[in-house]
């Protein structure tokens, strides 16, 4: 069992074999339960987000596979998970105040279904829904208005010219097999090179929007690194 903490150190539990593995569990769960009972220690939330090299290789996909290893981490501390996770982005290269109130839908269509409770929050938060035409028009079936945009080498307003506007904050992409020559690939990097965020799950999605509701208490949720334990 090894739990990291922020201050770049390490704290080994070393157990071998199933009881041992029981006994470091639980001696883990009371120093949790000691820090936990107090009342003189504020309660943090930590997200973490891994960082990939892309910068370094203009020529990949965005796009992860089991093949991919991250070359760093950073973390975001906050009093909710909202804060928290707005830090994460802001220190992996994302964007988030810096935009308009905008998300873009790009969806395979197996996954298609599983996104339409999470589209419908974005859309009770008054963002403006933007979709390409086989997205759109699966949206619109379920009572959902996006605007069209055309593919990226389309007139405007097209896939890329809305990232490239700052029209989005977030793009929602279920990826599929890609290289330079497809709009997933193109979407993609240029989202990352502007500072967009890009999710892949409905999970992400969610966080997402608690991340940019949040975005204005994050200044008054700043604090020494010296002071959080």
């Amino acid at each position: 069992i090894k739990n990291k903490s922020f201050a770049n150190g390490y704290i080994f539990y070393g157990a071998e074999g199933i009881g041992k593995k029981k006994a470091a569990i639980e001696f883990v769960k009371g120093i949790f339960k000691q820090y936990s009972s107090s009342s003189d220690i504020e309660k943090k939330i930590a997200s973490k987000k891994a960082i990939f090299p892309w910068s370094r290789f203009p020529a990949e996909d965005t796009m992860l596979g089991p093949e991919m290893k991250a070359t760093g981490e950073v973390l975001g501390i906050g009093k909710d998970f909202g804060t928290a996770l707005n830090k994460a982005y802001a220190a992996a290269g994302v964007e988030i105040g810096d935009k308009e109130k905008g998300v873009f839908v790009t969806l395979s269509d197996a996954e298609k279904p599983n996104f339409i409770e999470v589209v419908n929050k974005y859309i009770d938060l008054e963002f403006s829904i933007y979709a390409t035409e086989g997205t759109a028009s699966f949206l619109k079936e379920n009572n959902i208005e996006s605007i069209i945009v055309g593919r990226a080498d389309d007139e405007s307003p097209t896939s890329l010219t809305i990232i490239e506007e700052k029209l989005i904050s977030i793009v929602i992409n279920t990826p599929t097999f890609a290289n330079e020559y497809t709009d997933g690939w193109k979407i993609r990097r240029l989202s990352h090179e502007t500072g967009v965020a890009v999710v892949s799950s409905v999970r992400e999605a969610e966080a997402f929007l608690e991340a940019f509701l949040l975005q204005e208490k994050v200044l008054d949720d700043m604090e020494a690194i010296q002071n959080v334990s």
